[in-house]
């Protein structure tokens, strides 16, 4: 099965039309997806050497059995017909397809379904080029050499014992395309990288790491401890009540008394606590201020 992919423009559809000239009623026009969802549409592979679709659907197969079983070609298929009983076939026939991305399975990620495909790419449409309408009429006034380019192409392939020359460019493109479709691959190996740079040692940085308890902390790590400690320090200011035991100058006891009554004789602001669906009372939380003399 050989899929030729390219953005869009290249000209891919015109080697299927030229193909269709040169085979006559041997070549069929079809889509990979119907072949495989559609139970009907198998029997027109039938006397049929090869499938073109044009425009291949981008949609993951749900399946891939019956794919795999024509490319490979060693059995029978069962074919059906609308009204007619089901009966068994040797189907010969090859796919060819064109699109803008290469055939993906949605459940399949084995190499049995990536191995069958020849993954070929196009070069980008020149941004100057100027597109002729006629291409396909003036390939097919070449037909008898085609012909004679494809028969070559036939006697090379039996004297590799039909097997197919992969170019390493080809080869990349089925390895990308395995990727894509299966981002396991790129996690592990991701992971065996990570795994592999934690076993190396590494040198310690004092400039940028912190020491405590035997325990490395990180400056982020240690600013939000800092913070922390201070927040607790303000919350138990916050909440306690505690006239300076000592003082620089007599008026600064009036001053402490004075102000806490005012503090006390005004509306403080409530500030309710839920805990697991638990009220807990009000709290309130009184500052003490200290004046000194000048």
């Amino acid at each position: 099965m050989m899929l030729i992919v390219g953005k869009g423009g290249e000209g891919k559809s015109r080697i299927g039309l030229v193909l269709k000239r040169l085979m006559g009623d041997a070549a069929s026009n079809g889509s990979v997806q119907k072949v495989e969802n559609n139970r009907f549409a198998r029997a027109d592979l039938e006397r049929r050497l090869l499938m073109i679709d044009d425009d291949m659907d981008m949609n993951a197969l749900p399946k891939t059995n019956y794919i795999k079983t024509i490319v490979t070609a060693e059995a029978k298929l069962d074919l059906e017909r609308k009204g007619v009983q089901s009966y068994q076939r040797d189907i010969y026939a090859r796919f060819l397809c064109f699109g803008n991305g290469a055939l993906t399975s949605l459940y399949d990620h084995s190499d049995g379904f990536f191995r069958r495909q020849l993954i070929l790419t196009t070069k980008d449409k020149p941004a100057d080029r100027t597109d002729d309408p006629f291409l396909v009429e003036k390939m097919c006034a070449e037909l008898e050499g085609i012909l004679l380019w494809c028969l070559e192409g036939l006697h090379r392939l039996v004297q590799n014992d039909f097997r197919f020359t992969v170019s390493p460019k080809a080869a990349a493109n089925v390895d990308t395309i395995k990727r894509s479709s299966n981002n396991v691959i790129d996690f592990m190996e991701s992971e065996a990288t990570s795994a592999s740079r934690r076993t190396t040692p590494s040198a310690p940085r004092s400039s940028t790491t912190f020491i405590s308890s035997g325990a490395r902390t990180t400056p982020a790590t240690a600013y939000r401890r800092f913070v922390s400690a201070q927040s607790c320090a303000r919350t138990t200011a916050a909440t306690t009540l505690k006239p300076p035991t000592t003082s620089t100058c007599p008026v600064a006891a009036g001053c402490v008394v004075s102000w806490a009554s005012s503090r006390l004789s005004t509306p403080v602001r409530k500030k309710c606590i839920f805990s697991r669906k638990k009220f807990v009372q009000p709290v309130r939380s009184v500052l003490v201020r200290t004046c000194t003399a000048n």
